[in-house]
């Protein structure tokens, strides 16, 4: 038996998404190895490690190297002059593809683990340099522990019909993308006729975390849903340019007008979906769900584990009969939690047996290997926290302060947003970014 690796994970572990979290942990469960997980939005001083102690560095997906706000050019050089092994997640991979493989490219990446089905591997990632990469697939998301300490709410105690949130796609995302959105808006428009008590938002200001997504999710009759992913591979952003242009000439036109001037030659070229974590954490809240058609990995079934919304809406009376029978969404209810929950076939431990088993490979290949202890690593990890404190704080504030200022001119230098809607957009990326960097300074 091999002896014990150690680990270094570069991760946003103050992210304000559940999921996120889980996620890593997931990627670390069933390990012998030692795990170090460090966030580089938090401490951007963690270039100053000596990557030597290290049998592997990798990227979670919450950690984009590609981008200097996320992994500062003084990390990336780090990371590329380091010669154990490397690997990257990456998930919303339809943009930028050739500036994500270009900077795979250049750090020697061994292993990616991407949301891409194994059959469009090299189709979807064709870059010459990436022909000895590694490329592993794996879901966007696991289901949680049937262990977890979850509230099972009846049937006839839940007030709300449907409960639904989610925010608006990037429109070079494509139709897949785009179904977010329309699931949402037609739904609540139609549920006025039959009298449906809905609570559907992709607003931003309207998202939901922690223990508000609980409550919420658990104490309505059913969720609406859709497939993750994209049906457009912008691979150097030039589709969402064009959409940026063709707004800024038409600011009203609708995702129908934008897809037959833009979108049609390149959407449905390289599908690229997987099942949304949002359907394992209904399946253990037992909340039925109201899916429209799609792939979802081959796990679920329409009329066993959800009900399927035709997307031209042609089912939905259907459906609002389905709302009524409270035995139908138990027995909906019962079976998804049955299969994706208490099979243990898909949760955390699957994806963790599966990076094992991708580095374990890979260090076959690799002759480099370290000696230092757990104990060296965490002293030398203490010791950069504390020579560099203030070289911290100065770091962080000058990357958030860059990061909103290139936000600001990108949108100020878009042709899509003219006049009020430059500072319309302006106080949503605000909105998001806050978000964002909230949990951030409460936690550091």
């Amino acid at each position: 038996m091999s002896r014990a690796r150690n680990i270094l994970f570069f991760a946003n572990t103050n992210h304000n998404a559940d999921c996120v979290a889980e996620h890593i942990s997931a990627v670390q469960a069933q390990s012998k190895h030692n795990w170090f997980v460090l966030n580089s939005l938090r401490n951007r001083m963690v270039s100053k490690l000596d990557l030597n102690h290290f049998d592997a560095v990798g990227f979670h997906y919450s950690i984009h190297p590609h981008e200097s706000y996320y992994c500062s050019k003084e990390l990336f050089e780090k990371v590329r002059n380091y010669t154990g092994v490397k690997f990257l997640f990456l998930q919303d991979e339809y943009e930028n593809v050739d500036l994500t493989s270009s900077a795979m490219f250049d750090l020697g990446m061994d292993i990616l683990f991407t949301v891409v089905r194994p059959e469009l591997h090299y189709v979807s990632y064709d870059h010459p340099g990436l022909a000895q990469m590694k490329r592993v697939t794996v879901m966007a998301g696991y289901a949680p522990d049937p262990e977890k300490n979850y509230e099972f709410v009846p049937m006839q105690d839940r007030n709300t019909d449907i409960f639904y949130r989610s925010r608006v796609c990037p429109l070079n995302a494509g139709k897949l993308g785009y179904e977010k959105s329309l699931i949402a808006r037609r739904v609540k428009e139609k549920s006025v006729k039959y009298n449906l008590n809905v609570d559907i938002s992709v607003r931003e200001e309207d998202r939901l975390y922690g223990n508000d997504w609980i409550n919420s999710l658990s104490h309505c009759r059913a969720t609406l849903g859709t497939e993750s992913g994209a049906s457009v591979w912008d691979r150097d952003g030039g589709v969402a340019r064009e959409l940026d242009e063709a707004l800024g000439r038409n600011p009203h036109a609708s995702f129908e007008e934008l897809f037959e001037e833009v979108l049609k030659p390149h959407d449905g070229k390289l599908l690229y979906s997987s099942i949304s974590p949002r359907i394992f954490e209904a399946a253990a809240l037992k909340t039925p769900q109201i899916l429209f058609p799609g792939w979802y990995n081959e796990l679920i079934k329409p009329g066993v584990h959800y009900f399927e919304l035709k997307k031209d809406f042609s089912n939905f009376e259907e459906m609002v009969k389905v709302l009524k029978d409270g035995d139908f969404l138990s027995e909906l209810a019962e079976n998804a939690y049955r299969d994706l929950i208490a099979s243990k076939l898909h949760n955390q431990n699957s994806l963790g047996l599966v990076v094992n088993e991708a580095l374990e490979e890979r260090w076959g290949l690799n002759a480099y290997e370290t000696a230092s202890s757990p104990k060296q690593i965490e002293h030398s990890i203490n010791e950069v926290e504390k020579k560099y404190k203030t070289s911290k704080i100065l770091s962080n504030f000058s990357a958030e302060i860059t990061f909103g200022i290139q936000h600001f001119l990108k949108v100020i230098h878009n042709p899509r947003y003219r006049g009020l809607r430059k500072f319309k957009r302006l106080y949503e990326i605000f909105l998001r970014y806050c978000t964002h960097l909230k949990p951030r300074l409460i936690r550091s």
